[in-house]
């Protein structure tokens, strides 16, 4: 009698042995193999990884406005954006924070860069691209009536800066990284964290935005002592501020975006007249609202480009425009949800903004448009009237 032995089979690929193999939590192997070649994000281009980070939401110049979180300049808001309509800025004790819906994307890409060596590879970058010190605290506890209490979000958000300001200067290396800052000034321990952060923005040579989304404008000698080192941060094209913040403007010379996101941008004015010579787009200086500042800011900024007014607007004040020869484009904000589109002096406002342009250059393209505040909080671009200016339309 003949007897078979049944063979044991053997796993024959690198596949088969891993699955059977315990993995841990802190597991840092590469990803499965296919072939030979890797899978997962590790096989995706790096735009693609961006279009899908994309979704999560995140800081950006739309979040300028202290008042409320606004969206993105159109008429209608994807459904990736729509998210962000429900969310608001907290003001909580004296600083006006973001909405913590902001760190999902922070706390995904920190989950998939702990993943595996290939994955940090990939998700450290877009983690650091971004520093962010201006959220609250989500400590548990702060239901009413459980006993507890969230930490104040001023001092969370004083304590973050100095630590995170610490962390970077002992890792050079990451703060390489960093093309956007968008932070919180608030009193709490500003003293010191403040002059550690802005030693931090020295060791940032890719730093491109800076945005400081509220200050207390009862430090502006801080904010002096702080930033007075004559140190330029070269990079910076973007900085949406307070006015509280000018010393901060003269460190950036080569600026060309200078937003004003608290109070008033005549201080703003004169540190760019004197440091800052390549700025072309402005807003929130409401300069229209005197016809001096008005005057004052063609005479300073001639190079600009793109202006955001208040309707309605005195003639006087729309004659200055003219001026100002390489203006592109104007937008114009809409009181009243644009309810008051229709109003007769914002209509006289729309006829003499267009003639203006209309003479600066029969032959470049200018565009004007009006914005106007949804009542859910959103900014929005009129459509009956986001449009280029061209000699058909001026003509009448």
């Amino acid at each position: 009698m003949t007897t078979c032995l049944k063979r044991k089979q053997r796993p024959s690929t690198v596949d088969s042995r891993a699955a059977k193999r315990p993995r841990g939590p802190m597991d840092t192997q590469a990803p499965a193999l296919s072939n030979g070649r890797l899978m997962g994000f590790s096989e995706l281009p790096e735009e693609l990884i961006r279009e899908i980070i994309r979704y999560y939401p995140s800081i950006d110049d739309t979040a300028y406005n202290p008042e409320e979180l606004e969206a993105p300049r159109g008429t209608k808001p994807s459904k990736r954006r729509q998210r962000r309509a429900a969310t608001s800025n907290v003001h909580t004790g004296d600083a006006r924070c973001q909405p913590v819906a902001y760190l999902d994307r922070t706390d995904t890409l920190r989950a998939l860069r702990a993943t595996c060596t290939a994955y940090r590879a990939i998700f450290q970058p877009l983690l650091w691209e971004s520093v962010n010190v201006c959220f609250p605290s989500r400590k548990a506890g702060t239901e009413r009536g459980n006993g507890a209490h969230a930490e104040p979000a001023y001092r969370t958000i004083g304590e973050a800066l100095y630590r995170k300001s610490q962390g970077l200067l002992a890792n050079p290396g990451l703060a390489v990284i960093v093309r956007c800052v968008n932070v919180i000034f608030t009193r709490y321990n500003m003293d010191v964290a403040l002059p550690a952060f802005a030693r931090c923005l020295r060791l940032m040579p890719n730093l491109r935005t800076i945005r400081v989304l509220d200050a207390n404008p009862q430090m502006p000698n801080i904010i002096r002592k702080a930033f007075a080192d004559d140190f330029p941060l070269l990079g910076v094209r973007t900085l949406i501020i307070p006015a509280v913040c000018h010393e901060l403007l003269k460190r950036c010379p080569n600026v060309e975006r200078v937003w004003c996101n608290q109070g008033a941008g005549n201080k703003l004015l004169t540190v760019i007249r004197g440091f800052c010579k390549q700025v072309v787009e402005v807003k929130g200086f409401r300069c229209e609202e005197n016809i001096e500042s008005m005057k004052r800011l063609v005479k300073e900024l001639p190079n600009l480009e793109f202006l955001e007014l208040n309707a309605p607007l005195v003639t006087d004040t729309v004659a200055l425009l003219a001026d100002l020869k390489r203006l592109r484009r104007v937008d114009i904000r809409i009181p009243g949800g644009g309810q008051e589109l229709e109003d007769a002096a914002i209509q006289r406002t729309i006829r003499e903004v267009k003639a203006i342009l209309h003479a600066l250059s029969k032959t470049k393209e200018r565009q004007l448009r009006f914005i106007a505040r949804s009542p859910e909080g959103w900014d929005i671009t009129l459509p009956s009237t986001d449009t280029t200016i061209d000699v058909d339309m001026c003509s009448d």
